[in-house]
């Protein structure tokens, strides 16, 4: 049986400013489209490629991407827009389409915008794409955020590779993401951090502890340098420290700080988190306790891979038979002196 791999291709050339990241693949053929966003009147920063708006409460504006097709096949292009979120390497993410929503988003993207979902272009066309905007009725302070996502139907991507033969079987779909800003006022909003929830967990079969942290402002956070240390409870002895620099967080977004636990088996008990998160401007301290339970430890450690051996107990015992040997030892020579003795004397005895 062979698989077929699958791999996203993101070109974030668009994201620029909104703290996106780097495309996480490399093309290695043409793109089958290109996009680029119509810049209204009522943006921010007009130096800036994607949607940075200025909008009032209530207010409905259309904006418009022009969406090429250089090829001589036709194209089909499918939209979705997504509020952004965090995803767990501490990056904001406009992909993202099946994470549940943080507690505090108040104004999720897709419930603001109206677009069509999937449209065709001809060989050598370019479309204006509409995407329809209606604002929420009640003001609000802060920013919300998403992407606008384009790429190509999977059905035309996979039969472009079939007919290639691509002997690599690794199924690329290309997708454009737009950023989507929507402000209303100019007032700003003071960042802040919570710690939710701490709890064992695993990531590519490697035990880690997953700290929540959620960003509960409708404002970003960027430039986070987070430091988390977990000692055994009672402890001043460090068990496991993670530090990671430069990561950001959506408005209104959670993500699990993941804190490694160095191929190391789980072992249930109290422990307790000191962890340090800033931007530079505001600092969060956290000092909490946590537990590891029997049943998590036991249900993770069986799932690793590559688990550090604990032969404490084998030393223990190797330990326990050496010393049994040594009092046996210890035994043997002293009965045979013993019988040595006895039999010295019996001797003189018998020559007087």
């Amino acid at each position: 049986m062979r698989f077929k791999a699958k791999s996203c291709i993101i070109f974030g050339v668009l994201l620029m400013g909104l703290n996106w990241f780097p495309p996480i693949a490399q093309a290695d053929s043409t793109i089958n489209f290109g996009v680029q966003a119509e810049i209204p009147e009522n943006q921010i920063d007009k130096k800036q490629t994607y949607f940075d708006l200025q909008m009032s409460a209530g207010k409905k504006e259309t904006i418009y991407v022009d969406v090429s097709n250089p090829t001589n096949s036709k194209v089909t292009v499918e939209v979705e827009v997504n509020s952004a979120t965090t995803n767990d390497n501490g990056i904001i993410d406009y992909s993202e389409r099946n994470k549940k929503p943080d507690k505090t988003l108040k104004y999720d993207m897709k419930d603001i915008v109206k677009y069509d979902k999937e449209f065709q272009l001809a060989p050598k066309e370019t479309k204006k794409v509409p995407i329809e905007i209606t604002m929420p009725e009640a003001t609000y302070d802060g920013i919300v955020l998403g992407g606008i996502n384009f790429k190509q139907k999977e059905t035309e991507v996979s039969a472009t590779e079939n007919e290639e033969k691509d002997k690599s079987m690794v199924e690329n779909r290309y997708s454009y993401i737009i950023g989507l800003k929507l402000t209303e006022t100019t007032n700003e909003v003071t960042p802040d951090m919570k710690l939710k929830s701490i709890k064992p967990g695993q990531y590519n079969y490697a035990n880690y502890v997953k700290v929540n942290l959620q960003n509960p402002t409708s404002t970003m956070i960027s430039n986070l340098k987070i430091d988390g240390k977990v000692y055994k409870d009672g402890s001043k002895e460090v068990l496991h420290e993670t530090k990671k620099e430069k990561l950001s967080m959506a408005p209104n977004s959670n993500f699990n700080y993941m804190i490694d636990w160095g191929n190391q088996a789980f072992k249930s008990g109290d422990y307790r988190l000191k962890m340090t998160a800033t931007d530079g401007e505001h600092t969060w301290k956290w000092d909490e306790q946590f537990t590891i339970d029997k049943k998590d430890a036991q249900k993770y450690n069986n799932r690793a891979v590559n688990l550090e051996k604990d032969y404490t107990w084998l030393y223990i015992v190797l330990g326990v038979i050496g010393l049994l040997l040594l009092l046996l030892l210890v035994f043997l020579l002293g009965r045979r002196s013993s019988k040595k003795k006895e039999q010295d004397i019996k001797e003189k005895e018998t020559k007087e």
